[in-house]
């Protein structure tokens, strides 16, 4: 077995390969797909991928990620960018996958974050430690391939109810967003529930350059007389895995349900463009509300530093989080507000969803 790094999209014959091995893994997403290149997202953080070959020339592993915080991060915990063939995970190919990750660092990192939506073993023999997500770190992930129909037996009777209300009262119209008109309209919106939730909104151009990427992103809004008033976000990979990015919606129209909507909508698309899983990335009770099973993502974290300095900090961080999550949502909110904590910069891939 051997490794490759890349910095920018790959070649016809990797990027080939690359498609041929997604289906086989375990969570086949935008973002652990050649396309993860084509990103706007990624300036100045030194995006790459490692792939892991083995005799044969066909990959049997995926590691897509950026550099920040002086290490190295392949997603989150509701958006898992490590993927490995299930024929494939070993002791032998972690190490090679290790080996990978260590010769992508840039100068000054000494920490690798991985994300996976499963166990890969071997990865603690060669140095890193395991952490299971807790809480809303989890992902709700719905199975489509019994369609639509059944998927919506599976909501909570109130999605249901409350969907079967809104269809019928039909004051929204549900669609993709066409134009640049609309995602003018919408953008309005995002910047507004970024103030609320005191994060800085995703760049206007980036944002556009996400939503012409057609064959990995979508766009739905919902519109009352002719103006859009909410709109939800969508990665996927097709043949793979849709993952729902993010939502913005004007406060004035949530009585009408634009938010459960947009979410049918496009289950209903997913079942019918044959997409074999939805990911909600997150668990929250708005998510749980559409069924679906709510799963756990693996952490793996790898202290390169002198002193085990990084793995030191990151435990207090895990104590203080677990002590954070027992304090009630509105305490939390209330505390953000009045200490004006919030992330510097967002954009629709940097929360899971709202």
């Amino acid at each position: 077995m051997y490794y490759k790094i890349f910095r920018e999209y790959p070649d016809p014959v990797t990027e080939t390969a690359w498609e041929r091995f997604l289906p086989s893994s375990g969570f086949p997403s935008h973002y652990t797909s050649p396309a993860f290149f084509s990103e706007p997202f990624w300036t100045g953080k030194n995006p790459f991928a490692v792939l892991v070959f083995d005799r044969e020339q066909e990959i049997i592993a995926v590691a897509t990620g950026i550099s920040t915080g002086g290490q190295l991060v392949c997603g989150m915990y509701v958006r898992p960018q490590v993927v490995v063939s299930p024929d494939a995970n070993n002791v032998g190919t972690a190490k090679v996958l290790f080996e990978g990750l260590r010769a992508a660092r840039m100068s000054g990192e000494s920490q690798i974050t991985l994300y996976s939506c499963e166990s890969i073993a071997g990865l603690i023999d060669v140095g890193f430690r395991e952490r299971l997500s807790e809480g809303e770190e989890r992902s709700v992930i719905i199975d489509l391939g019994n369609g639509a129909d059944a998927v919506f037996e599976r909501f909570s009777s109130s999605r249901r109810n409350n969907l079967r209300k809104a269809i019928k009262k039909t004051s929204l119209k549900i669609c993709e967003m066409t134009k640049e008109e609309e995602l003018m309209e919408l953008y309005p919106i995002h910047v507004q529930w970024c103030k609320t939730k005191l994060i800085a909104p995703t760049n206007y151009d980036e944002l556009k350059q996400a939503w012409q990427l057609k064959s990995n992103r979508k766009i739905l809004i919902a519109k009352h007389d002719g103006k859009v008033i909410a709109g939800s976000y969508f990665r996927f990979c097709p043949g793979g895995i849709v993952e729902y990015a993010g939502n913005n919606s004007n406060p004035e129209f949530l009585r009408d349900k634009p938010n459960d909507l947009l979410m049918w909508e496009a289950i209903k698309w997913a079942c019918e463009s044959g997409f074999r899983k939805f990911s909600m990335g997150g668990s929250h009770t708005f998510l749980q509300r559409f069924g679906g099973e709510i799963t756990n993502t693996c952490r793996y974290q790898a202290d390169l530093s002198r002193f085990q300095t990084n793995r030191i900090k990151d435990e207090a961080k895990d104590l203080l989080l677990g002590i954070y999550r027992t304090v009630p949502n509105n305490i939390r909110q209330k505390a953000k507000r009045y200490f004006g904590i919030g992330p510097r910069s967002i954009n629709p891939d940097a929360t899971g969803n709202s």
